[in-house]
C-alpha cells in the first residue's frame, strides 16, 4: 500500500463527520404568475406560525440606539425560536 493511502485513510478516521443539511427551491413561471417554494430543512423539528397584524409598533433587540417602527403591512411568519424571531415568512 502506498503511504499516501494510508496517511489519507488516518487522515479520514480522525475528521468529525457531519450530516449535510440543505434546503431545496423551486420557482414555477407562467404568463401571468410566478410560484416559489422552499423546504426547511433545520435542527429543530417545531415551530410557530405567526399571523402578523399591520399597525404594530416594533423596537429592535439591541441595547444602544434600537430601532423603532411601526409595521405598514400584515405578515405571516414561521419561527423557529419564538414570536419574535422569524425565520420566514410571507407579506
Amino acid at each position: 500500500m502506498s503511504t499516501t493511502f494510508i496517511k489519507n485513510v488516518i487522515l479520514f478516521c480522525f475528521l468529525k463527520i457531519t450530516a449535510l443539511q440543505a434546503c431545496s427551491t423551486f420557482c414555477l413561471k407562467s404568463q401571468n404568475e410566478l410560484i416559489y417554494g422552499r423546504n426547511f430543512d433545520w435542527m429543530v423539528g417545531e415551530g410557530l406560525v405567526i399571523v402578523n397584524k399591520r399597525g404594530i409598533e416594533k423596537t429592535a433587540f439591541i441595547n444602544e440606539n434600537p430601532a423603532h417602527w411601526t409595521s405598514k403591512y400584515g405578515s405571516v411568519t414561521f419561527n423557529l425560536y419564538g414570536r419574535e424571531f422569524p425565520m420566514d415568512g410571507i407579506n
